[in-house]
């Protein structure tokens, strides 16, 4: 995603993740292994609510990969990992 201010793909959308998995758990780290966003879901705080914008404490990260994990808190041990990345055209 490009979180550059332009309106357009400025947070990490996940699609349709709160229909299929309302009670999910976001988790994004570094490359070092420190976590810089989490978000816990349910039905009255969906992810959508809070997309991950690309940023820790307040700063903008720079641009590279992070490591996430989606937990589908649904009572299973399902969950997704990989990557996202920031891309800046700046």
């Amino acid at each position: 995603f490009t979180p550059d201010g332009d309106m357009t793909n400025d947070t990490w959308k996940i699609l349709d993740m709160d229909a299929n998995l309302p009670n999910n758990i976001v988790r994004v780290y570094n490359r070092w292994g420190n976590l810089i966003f989490e978000h816990l879901s349910s039905m009255t705080n969906p992810y959508s609510s809070n997309e991950w914008d690309g940023t820790y404490k307040g700063e903008q990260l720079p641009v590279g990969s992070y490591y996430f994990i989606i937990e589908h808190n649904d009572g299973s041990s399902d969950s997704e990992t990989g990557t996202v990345s920031i891309i800046l055209n700046k």
